[in-house]
């Protein structure tokens, strides 16, 4: 009886845990009474010492990723990219620069047969960037359920210029086209042959950067492939101006005087010899400042390449800053020089330091392509594209119509005059990009 119990608890045993667990005596074989222990089979041995990153077994639990056999168990990345970018070119800004018939009506004005401009009234093309980024995340748990990341970009400060001049003896005739709001369209000199040599420079900056933390929750794992899902916190920051610069020298003879206005006394000409450098400033920032979701998306190929996709949205408010000023320097023989706070495009009536903040949308989109050079190297390339839906940037800003009784470089100054022209910006905004390719390394521990 005690050997038909012992018996019936080796099968229930055996159905329990496996026959390769338990080496089941031969034919002919007794097995003796008592509590004797069962003895592992080499097989059963094998098995328990085999590490399971080698067997079929799933390197995640099963119960929190279903199928996934990823053995990727980095829990921190590190990664430095080296960006080639482009912007999105710059709104033009108004005709700055124009050449003229003396034999017209109104010489250098918009519209005359003989004027053609020059200089301005077409988009800023800056040339691509080249800047960095860096990035950096954590996994707080071994099963990759929550982490951490952070990033930040920045390209480098562009820069664009353009001049156009007349020759040492002020040919060809140029001019600097407005509308004058009491007389309508009109110039300025910038040269007259045989009397006043000029030159004009438009220089133009741009500058982009940002930053943004996210949380990482896993989402799925699978036999080659990860999806996670991400929100957390995106601020970006562009930075543009453009300046504005003329210089004259007023050489020749006209009646015993100077041929152009002088600033030192209004309505009057200057002294011959005198020079005149006038300046305007427009400056823009846009600030943004938001809440971001997205998703990031990873396959694994044979051989040790992979794909990442990775597409964010955020929502926000843009904080938009305006600064215009400008200047007038006036240099005559024999006299100090005299100085002005406004410029021509800088005047009085739109000059300062102006703020508006803007809801703004800014969604992006980025795909990588990637070989793991070592187990935990990766090297990898990728494309990026990023849109801001509302910015405020300087070409929209400059408004060409002026009042000439507040201008000290014409005739009909009249000092203290308060004018309404030009008038205080209004904040004209459009969509911004930038895009572009990467090149980078990523280090996994």
């Amino acid at each position: 009886m005690k050997r038909l119990i012992h018996s019936i608890s080796i099968l229930l045993a055996v159905s329990c845990l496996g026959e390769e667990y338990f080496l089941l005596p031969a034919a002919g074989q007794t097995i003796s009474a008592g509590n004797q222990e069962p003895v592992p089979s080499e097989k059963a041995l094998t098995t328990e010492s085999a590490p399971l990153a080698q067997s079929s077994e799933l390197c995640f639990p099963k119960e929190i990723w279903i199928g996934a056999r990823s053995c990727d168990q980095s829990r921190l990345w590190v990664s430095g990219e080296y960006l080639l970018w482009w912007i999105k070119n710059g709104p033009s800004p108004p005709p700055l620069a124009a050449l003229g018939s003396i034999a017209d009506p109104v010489p250098g004005a918009l519209g005359q047969p003989g004027t053609s401009v020059v200089l301005g009234g077409k988009e800023l093309d800056y040339p691509s960037f080249s800047g960095g980024r860096f990035g950096a995340g954590y996994w707080l748990d071994s099963e990759q359920r929550w982490g951490v990341e952070a990033s930040g970009f920045f390209l480098g400060t562009r820069s664009l210029q353009q001049s156009v001049s007349s020759g040492a003896n002020g040919s060809p005739a140029l001019f600097r086209p407005f509308n004058d709001v009491t007389t309508g369209e009109s110039s300025f000199f910038l040269s007259a042959p045989g009397f006043v040599s000029g030159s004009l420079t438009m220089s133009s900056t741009s500058e982009l950067w940002g930053v943004e933390a996210n949380a990482v929750m896993g989402l799925i794992r699978g036999d080659a492939w990860q999806i996670d899902a991400l929100f957390g916190y995106r601020h970006l920051n562009l930075d543009e101006s453009i300046g504005i610069a003329t210089f004259t020298r007023d050489f020749g003879d006209f009646f015993g005087t100077g041929f152009l206005a002088s600033p030192s006394n209004p309505g009057m000409f200057e002294k011959i010899g005198s020079t005149l450098a006038v300046v305007d400033s427009f400056h823009t920032r846009n600030q943004f400042d938001g809440g971001q979701l997205g998703f990031h998306a990873s396959h694994d190929f044979l051989g040790g390449a992979y794909l990442d996709v990775r597409a964010q949205a955020a929502l926000g408010s843009t904080h938009e800053t305006i600064d215009i000023g400008g200047s007038t320097i006036q240099n005559q023989p024999g006299l100090p020089p005299a100085a002005f706070g406004t410029g021509v495009l800088a005047g009085q009536s739109n000059s300062g330091h102006f703020q508006h903040d803007q809801f703004s949308v800014v969604p992006s989109v980025g795909v990588r392509f990637g070989y793991r050079l070592r187990e935990n190297v990766r090297a990898f390339v990728s494309y990026d594209f990023l849109y801001w839906s509302d910015v405020t940037r300087p070409g929209d800003q400059i408004s060409r119509n002026v009042d000439f009784r507040s201008i000290p470089t014409s005739f009909a100054y009249v000092p203290g005059f308060a004018a309404a022209a030009p008038s205080s910006p209004s904040f004209q905004q459009s969509g911004f990009w930038a895009q572009g390719i990467s090149f980078g390394l990523e280090f996994r521990y």
